[in-house]
């Protein structure tokens, strides 16, 4: 009798596993996506505003380039601080 009542609990845990891993393709797509819309949004604000400055004080591609180099690490930084907050809550959940 105790054969039968393990059994399906090992089954339930089973399709568990199954249904986290089939979310897994989903989620990496979603984060890689979210990353590039991070980029490329912080690149576009700060080439903006060193645009914005060139244009103002004329000193032609100075800022531009000062601008978009500083973005991408902020952008770096930014993700950094979304997968941390992302990769706790999924421990905590486990």
């Amino acid at each position: 009798m105790e054969k039968n009542i393990k059994q399906p609990a090992k089954k339930a845990k089973k399709i568990e596993e199954k249904s986290i891993l089939d979310t897994m393709p989903k989620l990496k797509i979603s984060i890689f996506f979210q990353s590039i819309l991070y980029t490329l949004m912080m690149i576009a604000i700060f080439g903006s505003v060193g645009y914005y400055l060139d244009a103002k004080h004329d000193t032609a591609p100075k800022m531009t380039i000062v601008a978009v180099a500083i973005s991408y690490p902020l952008t770096q930084i930014l993700l950094l601080k979304r997968m941390r907050k992302f990769v706790t809550k999924k421990v905590a959940k486990k």
